[in-house]
């Protein structure tokens, strides 16, 4: 599921996420994502708005992808974060401003991550060279 590594001095500011080429992404990066698109649309949205959200963003998900999304969902339901509003419609209740800057701090660095892995050529693509 890769995992956050500190930069600079072990300081949470400067956390990155890592995570293998064909790793889903799932556990705190999903639900940090999840948390950063409810709250940045500010109005309820539907488990396949996410989902489409997520695809947008080149997410690998496991197994099923409503599955993950619902299941990481709960897991921000428990601590309060997020509010089931209707069935499969979500929306963020809201945190303590620095939770939540840290939660943007992490879906900046999964988002970063994911890009970097998408504009890397798989291990079947060949990469022109000059001649």
């Amino acid at each position: 599921m890769g995992f956050w590594k500190p930069l600079g001095g072990g300081r949470s500011n400067d956390d990155i996420f890592i995570c293998a080429a064909d790793e889903p992404i799932g556990g705190r990066p999903l639900r940090c994502l999840l948390i950063d698109l409810l709250a940045a649309a500010g109005v309820p949205m539907s488990i396949s708005q996410l989902v489409g959200e997520l695809e947008r963003l080149n997410t690998p998900l496991a197994g099923r992808p409503s599955k993950a999304v619902s299941d990481a969902l709960r897991w921000e339901i428990r601590n309060g974060r997020v509010e089931r509003v209707g069935r499969g419609r979500y929306r963020f209740l809201g945190a303590p401003p620095t939770t939540l800057a840290r939660i943007t701090r992490r879906a900046r660095s999964v988002r970063r991550h994911l890009a970097e892995r998408s504009a890397q050529p798989s291990s079947g693509d060949s990469i022109p060279t000059a001649s």
